[in-house]
């Protein structure tokens, strides 16, 4: 059955549905009752912290109250919070700039999950961290074909072998 391009495009809506519901799903959730000042605050210190992401686009304000963060800007704060994990980890930043976006439920929470974006954006040793390649994944090391290929030694060898080396 060849596809249409109607089909094609309802195939790539679906998937993005599919992906943007498998998100929400694994993603932690900030619920409650935000308003436009606190979110725009959370904005505002994203698009700063975008830049080292590579993202150019600012992230749209917000006008009207919401009650869950939108899938797409849920997945904007996953990524920062994800990569300020990793700098803690590495002993980057500090474990005060985590985020907990799993309880997020009021204003006030917003408002600090602005502040620790803000700082880590502003961490120069943050900006190094972004900065720096991820190492390459190592291949694993392949047995010598020698050891592959000798014969396990017999009791005499082994003897002979040892008493060779306390002499």
């Amino acid at each position: 059955m060849k596809l249409l391009p109607d089909q094609l495009g309802q195939i790539a809506v679906d998937d993005k549905q599919a992906r943007d519901e498998q998100m929400m799903t694994i993603a932690p959730k900030a619920i409650g009752t935000f308003s436009p000042t606190a979110l725009n605050k959370l904005v505002a210190a994203w698009n700063k912290l975008s830049k080292l992401f590579g993202i150019s686009e600012a992230y749209e304000t917000f006008s009207e109250p919401q009650k869950v963060f939108p899938v797409e800007f849920t997945k904007l704060i996953a990524m920062a919070s994800s990569a300020i994990e990793d700098a803690v980890a590495a002993e980057v930043l500090s474990s005060d700039l985590l985020l907990d976006l799993a309880n997020t439920k009021k204003d006030q929470d917003v408002v600090l999950l602005a502040a620790k974006i803000e700082q880590a954006a502003k961490n120069a040793a943050f900006k190094s961290f972004l900065m720096e390649a991820p190492p390459e994944p190592s291949e694993p090391e392949e047995p010598s074909e020698i050891a592959e290929e000798e014969a396990p030694m017999d009791e005499d060898a082994f003897l002979n072998m040892i008493s060779t080396r306390m002499k």
